[in-house]
């Protein structure tokens, strides 16, 4: 007997099996033995083949993040570059602002002052 009959017949025996038909069992699964090693092999060549593509998938999938990832970057670059576009504009409008008011603001304090409406 090979060992996986022997382990297989020592199993039965000691779950309660009677020796005749431990020894059935372990034969049936003997004979079984290459069908099952064919099976398994089969199998592992599907399993690898369907690794393989999912694999090949996987990395299509990552190329594909992040190509939309550098998109977004450009995207996002060129956003903030038109925020620091306006920025700069409204910083030159309120420089603009102060330069009349301040002036103006200075000349009503001393008409103000002149007149005495300051107290």
């Amino acid at each position: 007997m090979t060992t996986m009959v022997t382990e297989v017949f020592e199993a039965l025996r000691s779950a309660g099996v009677d020796e005749d038909k431990a020894m059935r069992a372990a034969a049936a699964m003997a004979s079984r033995e290459p069908e099952l090693r064919s099976e398994t092999a089969a199998l592992g060549t599907s399993l690898r083949s369907e690794i393989g593509a999912l694999d090949a998938t996987l990395h299509r999938e990552i190329a594909t993040v992040r190509s939309e990832i550098a998109a977004l970057g450009t995207s996002l670059r060129s956003e903030i570059a038109a925020v620091r576009s306006d920025l700069r504009l409204l910083k030159w409008q309120i420089g603009l602002v102060f330069a009349i008011i301040g002036p103006t603001l200075l000349l009503l304090i001393r008409v103000a002052a002149k007149t005495g409406a300051l107290g």
